[in-house]
């Protein structure tokens, strides 16, 4: 088979690398979206994301805003079958 040879300790330490890494961007992106979920739409109060910079918002026009929750809400969904957990015998972190 074409391509490089790859041993056992190469691969683990690959899988183990990338579940780490794995793990800290969803712990980052679940920061966001608690985050987000802290500053959320509301009709009333005006939403953060949406309101103009000039007002102390972030000038996202409504659908980036809508974009930006639904994007960090589908991430944190990723890990819903505790992938980061099955993988963590794969880092010598279990």
């Amino acid at each position: 088979m074409p391509g490089y040879d790859v041993t056992r300790p190469q691969l683990d330490q690959e899988v183990g690398s990338n579940i780490v890494a794995l793990r800290s961007s969803l712990d980052k992106s679940r920061t966001i979206k608690d985050w987000l979920d802290l500053h959320p739409s509301d009709a009333a109060e005006g939403d953060l994301l949406t309101m103009p910079v000039e007002d102390g918002g972030f000038g996202y026009s409504p659908d980036d805003a809508y974009a930006l929750r639904l994007l960090y809400e589908g991430i944190v969904n990723l890990d819903t079958e505790g992938l980061s957990e099955l993988g963590k015998k794969f880092t010598g972190l279990h």
